[in-house]
């Protein structure tokens, strides 16, 4: 049974948060594009989803220009036998933290090759365990990169969110990018947005997308997401 929004309280206990007046004014036809859009460009191999894990990993600390262009420079994996060339890559992106994400796509790429299964959801498997199971298996992710993970392999079936420093002020929870909130907050954070996007019949991936592209004032995802295309 789907909750009806009065079922549930805010994560912070308020009865309104930005959050709340977003959901209530968001445009159901930007939400229907990028759920559509995202389809398109849904991975459909295990290269092309491990591929997911290394914009991921980029994308740490990092604006989206900057983790597009580094992303463009891996894409290729003519660097998968080479350590060297694969730092040499991470440098010349310019994203910052070479050390970290050389070391990050790196060991990434070795649980890829022990088990190119690795980044595919078990049918017994809940969205939240899945989500925990890449969090442990990929150095660099914490819990929102590692959602962000799981939401560009399934974009319109994952039940889990990337609650950024962005969403979580827009929930009313304090938090900056050198602050981190408890797990139990991140549960009930992400458990106040999935069941709001559950009630409106939207993908929780798509509302975060509408939410991001209205705060960067774009139409649609497309402006970052092309680099999943062709």
């Amino acid at each position: 049974m789907i909750a009806r929004q009065t079922d549930f309280l805010s994560p912070t206990g308020y009865e309104t948060t930005l959050f709340d007046r977003f959901m209530s004014t968001i445009s159901s036809e930007k939400v229907k594009f990028e759920q559509e859009y995202w389809e398109t460009v849904k991975p459909k191999t295990n290269t092309e989803r491990f591929l997911r894990g290394v914009f991921a990993i980029l994308s740490v600390n990092a604006d989206w220009e900057s983790n597009c262009k580094a992303y463009n420079n891996l894409k290729s994996m003519d660097w998968i036998f080479d350590l060297d060339s694969l730092r040499k890559r991470v440098l010349e992106g310019g994203v910052g933290l070479t050390d970290m994400r050389t070391k990050a796509v790196w060991q990434l790429l070795q649980k890829f090759h022990e088990n190119n299964d690795i980044f595919v959801k078990k049918d017994d498997e809940s969205w939240g365990a899945f989500r925990d199971r890449i969090m442990k298996s990929c150095f660099g992710l914490g819990k929102a990169k590692s959602s962000f993970f799981v939401e560009m392999m399934y974009p319109n079936e994952a039940q889990v969110v990337c609650l950024d420093v962005h969403i979580l002020r827009l929930m009313n929870l304090n938090a900056s990018a050198n602050r981190h909130i408890s797990n139990k907050d991140y549960e009930n954070a992400e458990k106040y947005f999935l069941d709001n996007c559950e009630t409106r019949g939207f993908s929780p991936y798509a509302v975060r997308c509408v939410y991001w592209n209205n705060n960067q004032r774009r139409k649609n995802s497309r402006y970052w997401s092309k680099v999943f295309e062709g």
